[in-house]
């Protein structure tokens, strides 16, 4: 049981935001353990080929180390190849989705199918 389940129990309205280390796989990704919104990666970005301690080597070389760093709205890629200009916006596109001005926690739950809208407690997950 995930903590999206239990808060469900509980009437809130859940969403994870940031890294989601449980899994890349679809059946593994937050949607369906729960949470009615993420937006994020799936595992850590320093895991990918642009870290540092990799850059010495040619792409090629990285890519057999970590694969390139997808960035996934619900269940679907948006970016397939997160670069580090990308990675350079994460913690502001992370806030705006949890927190879009005005504030309104609901808000960024708005045209998800399984999105309770009208729920007043919400629980938003910065992994």
């Amino acid at each position: 049981m995930t903590i999206a389940e239990i808060c469900k129990q509980k009437d809130y309205a859940t969403a994870c935001y940031g890294k989601w280390h449980l899994g890349d796989h679809e059946k593994f990704l937050p949607l369906q353990q729960g949470f009615d919104d993420y937006f994020g990666l799936p595992y850590s970005n320093d895991m990918w080929p642009f870290h540092p301690g990799v850059r010495h080597l040619s792409m090629e070389k990285r890519l057999r180390k970590w694969p390139h760093l997808p960035l996934i709205d619900g269940n679907k890629t948006i970016i397939r190849e997160v670069t580090p200009k990308h990675r350079a916006q994460l913690t502001t596109q992370y806030t705006e989705r949890a927190v879009p001005p005005p504030f309104s926690p609901l808000r960024s739950l708005q045209g998800r199918p399984q999105a309770p809208h009208a729920k007043s407690k919400f629980l938003a997950i910065n992994c």
